[in-house]
């Protein structure tokens, strides 16, 4: 023990709890990616699986060709028959494809033709019901200027005379009431007078 320098230890006065809930912390993250990292590489298995068997199996069949040749049976337009995916080869495919797209073009411009006929036919009824609208307009306007007329002459012939008749006796009346008061007034001063 001669030389040999002695080092004392003092105990720690730090606190070092914000260090030990950070190393934590990095020890779960590290844990939580290993199990993603696991995860993902079971996952790249699986597609890789599937790929490979889906790389072996036959294409799946194109249905399509059967529902256009369905659909054009059904107006009868008569097309080649399908053939067999495994027996058809790619020449044979497209040029059934093109021989319905050609059915199915000229099918799209016959309706396209229909459709606009029909609207010029539209547009010419269209001018035709508006004229017809406008002559029962008229008609009408005239039925009841006419009308109106008429409802005038009756009233200047009839109810105009009536009206001067009525006066007439009015005034007659009048009259009669005034001779009535006068003979009465007679008879009082005549009355007074005996």
């Amino acid at each position: 023990m001669g030389d040999q320098q002695v080092v004392f230890m003092s105990p720690q006065t730090e606190n070092l709890d914000y260090l030990y809930s950070l190393v934590d912390r990095v020890s779960q993250q590290m844990t939580e990616n290993k199990k993603k990292r696991a995860a993902l590489l079971r996952e790249i298995d699986v597609l890789v699986n599937e790929v490979n068997r889906s790389s072996l199996k036959k294409p799946p069949r194109d249905t399509d060709f059967e529902v256009i040749s369905s659909f054009l049976k059904q107006r009868n337009i008569q097309v080649q028959e399908p053939v067999t995916h495994r027996s058809r080869s790619d020449a044979e495919e497209i040029e059934n494809l093109r021989e319905q797209n050609s059915v199915l073009k000229s099918m799209l411009q016959e309706k396209s033709n229909n459709n606009n006929e029909m609207l010029t036919l539209l547009k010419v009824h269209e001018g035709c019901l508006s004229d017809v609208v406008s002559l029962l307009r008229r008609d009408v306007l005239s039925y009841h200027q006419g009308l109106i007329n008429k409802c005038r002459e009756l009233y200047q012939d009839r109810i105009c005379v009536l009206e001067d008749e009525e006066f007439k006796e009015y005034m007659e009346n009048v009259t009669d009431v005034q001779e009535l008061l006068d003979m009465s007034e007679i008879f009082r001063l005549l009355l007074r007078m005996s």
